[in-house]
């Protein structure tokens, strides 16, 4: 009972640990992976908009509020689980002694400095390539951010952070591979070569790039091209949401393929086949929300702001819409 106790009290501060603390180890990766990864895209948002329109336009509630539902969503899921189990006598000592945190962070603490783990056994050109992408991410990072394109800015930091746990994570394989067989060094990326599921979950991060690495190089493109052209009309609050959708679909579709692969002939299609409609709809929405922003604009022209409020509401926003509901049926279309 005091295991029981125990999952519960930490599971109200992370949820995950309390499955953890159950036994549930898939469970706990996947609502601990899932909240904490909603999270840090709600941080980034807020970090890039808070003197914009996104924040007043609700989009952090929106966010705030999935959390939410995911945090009762486990909460549920491990009484049920707490409620149903044969074992209800869970020995806490023998299950910590297996399972623990502490023992967790020491076998795998030591594959947690990427690139150079990979050259502690014995894999320079590995390291070198992990490296040398760490250093482009913060050098095309740098050259969006100083250009102004803030929006897309994003997806360099997004590209480093899901490096840096595939990264960790393919130390880690690599290390007990070579205690098991010889293997050849080589770049990361480079070579196809047999992903865990670990590995691939760790890229969701940045929406197509596990499914590039996957294999389903097609629809990692079209998953990264949405999710790029959906971040630049950023004014836009529906927009934003729209990107955040788009992510949690890309994911969902990413675990699918970790499980079951890729199928030659599903590789062409687009990733989910409510992907089309949904864009569709919410470029509609975002054309309403312009229409309402254009008119109130309009009704008070001294406030209209000049050359640049006009090209932004007359010419910028409905191409990027117009490109948006185009692409939202290219998509339909390839679901057919």
């Amino acid at each position: 009972m005091g295991t029981r106790l125990t999952a519960f009290l930490i599971a109200i501060i992370a949820p995950g640990l309390g499955h953890l603390i159950l036994g549930r180890r898939i469970r706990a990766f996947v609502f601990f992976f899932l909240f904490f990864s909603i999270g840090l895209v709600a941080a980034i948002t807020f970090f890039y908009s808070i003197n914009s329109y996104i924040v007043d336009g609700g989009l952090i509630a929106f966010i705030f509020i999935l959390l939410a539902i995911v945090w009762v969503i486990h909460f549920i899921d491990l009484i049920v689980i707490s409620v149903r189990s044969k074992n209800s006598d869970i020995d806490a000592q023998e299950y910590y002694s297996e399972y623990s945190i502490r023992k967790y962070v020491k076998q795998n603490g030591k594959y947690m400095l990427p690139g150079f783990t990979h050259l502690r056994i014995g894999m320079p050109m590995r390291a070198a390539s992990v490296l040398l992408l760490f250093i482009l991410s913060f050098f095309f990072f740098c050259h969006l951010f100083l250009s102004n394109y803030i929006e897309l800015a994003l997806l360099p930091i997004l590209f480093a952070i899901s490096l840096f746990f595939y990264a960790m994570i393919d130390a880690a394989e690599m290390d007990r591979r070579k205690s098991e067989e010889p293997i050849s060094d080589g770049l990361l990326f480079a070579e196809p070569v047999a992903h865990s599921t670990a590995s691939l979950m760790s890229l969701v991060f940045l929406p197509g790039l596990g499914h590039f690495v996957a294999g389903a190089k097609k629809k990692g493109i079209e998953w990264l091209g949405l999710y790029a052209l959906l971040l630049l009309p950023y004014s836009s609050p529906v927009m934003g949401a729209a990107a955040f959708i788009v992510w949690v679909l890309a994911m969902l579709d990413l675990s699918r393929i970790a499980k079951e692969g890729v199928p030659e002939e599903k590789e062409r299609r687009s990733g989910h086949p409510l992907v089309g409609p949904f864009i569709i709809v919410l470029a509609i929405l975002a054309l309403c929300d312009f229409l309402i922003k254009w008119m109130s604009q309009m009704a008070n022209p001294f406030q209209f702001g000049g050359p640049y409020m006009v090209w932004r509401y007359v010419y910028s926003e409905p191409i990027f819409l117009i490109i948006t509901l185009i692409f939202g049926f290219i998509a339909y279309r390839r679901m057919k």
